[in-house]
């Protein structure tokens, strides 16, 4: 078996099983949650990963952000930025050096 750490600080998984709601929308998501975390600076930071089912079947789009274990259900274009802060609020802050 063969391991492999991410680069990435922090993972959102969204979604985008084939057989719901997930499928057209969760693409549309990760789309637009990648362009909110360039614009604020986060994109080397935090990874969008497409997922299967996250077991929310009927409420999609689902995204889920691990290190908190948070589930989020029904989420909207208007949701984005607010999920996009919580992600970045659980970062550590970045040292002098690096920033």
């Amino acid at each position: 078996m063969d391991k492999k750490h991410l680069s990435h600080e922090a993972v959102i998984l969204v979604c985008t099983r084939k057989d719901g709601r997930c499928f057209t929308k969760g693409a549309k998501l990760r789309a637009r949650l990648r362009n909110e975390l360039e614009l604020q600076g986060l994109h080397k930071r935090v990874k969008v990963v497409p997922a299967g089912c996250l077991g929310a079947c009927g409420k999609g789009p689902v995204v889920m952000t691990p290190g908190d274990s948070t589930l989020w259900t029904a989420v909207k274009k208007s949701d984005v930025g607010d999920l996009v802060a919580a992600v970045a609020a659980g970062l550590p802050t970045p040292r002098k050096d690096d920033a």
